[in-house]
């Protein structure tokens, strides 16, 4: 009989010990399980917080930059003598002023004209891109590009002409073209408007990346005066922002099709 009192108390412990394990291990996968929850869960707030963050910062920082290439761009189309063209020289007397303006608004990638015959001046900012100078075949010491394109004698030619700092001539080329200025949409949007516009995101034909151009006629010219941002350089800012760079690319693009990026 005492055989079977121990028997059974010691199959009662047993069963507690046991129990209380089991409800132990429970309470812990439970914990754990929340913890989980909850880290997830935070992780998501976390990263939606940073999402709206860099969101907020890229949208700001495209809203500036269209202001100031808008204003830049009203303001040149109204600089004296720039409805003639003049294709004597490749450096211009507007040349000057537009290299002052690319140095106090580095974002911009070139500035130029199109002209209504479908001829076409631009100045390239070759420190607009890391990669701009080896895309374009310039060398280190080259600061400009001056692109003439203009019909000859010999039909339809493009000039490259590099420049350094202080537009001492490095090198040049020439080539065909079949470009022209007029049929552009950039060009036909401008004549079209009484004000500056902005195009949606295209492939730039001097580079082939993407941007956006503002652009605006000259007077009651035929000619219309452009400026070019690159997505490059938006990029570079977005690479502050501490956010994702698979998003990047995307976003930025997404950002800069907005209509309430686009200038009135």
């Amino acid at each position: 009989m005492l055989e079977k009192l121990r028997h059974a108390k010691f199959s009662m412990k047993l069963t507690v010990v046991t129990i209380f394990v089991a409800l132990s291990l429970l309470i812990i996968a439970v914990a754990l399980a929340m913890q989980f929850y909850f880290a997830q869960s935070f992780a998501k707030d976390a990263a939606r917080t940073l999402f709206t963050h860099t969101a907020l910062n890229v949208s700001d920082k495209i809203r500036s930059l269209d202001s100031e290439t808008s204003g830049l761009t009203t303001l040149f189309a109204q600089f004296p003598g720039l409805d003639k063209q003049d294709v004597s020289q490749p450096i211009r007397p507007i040349t000057p002023a537009m290299a002052q303006a690319i140095r106090q608004h580095p974002h911009v990638y070139a500035i130029y004209i199109g002209y209504g015959n479908g001829d076409f001046y631009e100045l390239v900012n070759l420190d607009s891109s890391k990669n701009l100078r080896n895309v374009l075949g310039a060398t280190a010491k080259d600061r400009w590009l001056i692109v003439n394109i203009r019909n000859t004698p010999a039909g339809r030619q493009q000039d490259s002409s590099f420049f350094d700092d202080t537009f001492t001539l490095t090198h040049q080329k020439q080539s065909s073209s079949q470009y022209a200025a007029n049929s552009r949409p950039w060009y036909l949007n401008a004549m079209a408007s009484d004000t500056t516009i902005k195009t949606e995101p295209y492939v730039f034909h001097t580079t082939q990346s993407s941007g956006v151009t503002f652009a605006r006629r000259i007077g009651n010219s035929q000619n219309v005066l452009a400026v070019d941002i690159s997505l490059d350089t938006l990029s570079v800012f977005c690479k502050t922002t501490a956010y994702l760079n698979t998003v990047k690319p995307l976003f930025l693009i997404a950002m800069a099709m907005s209509p309430h990026n686009r200038c009135a």
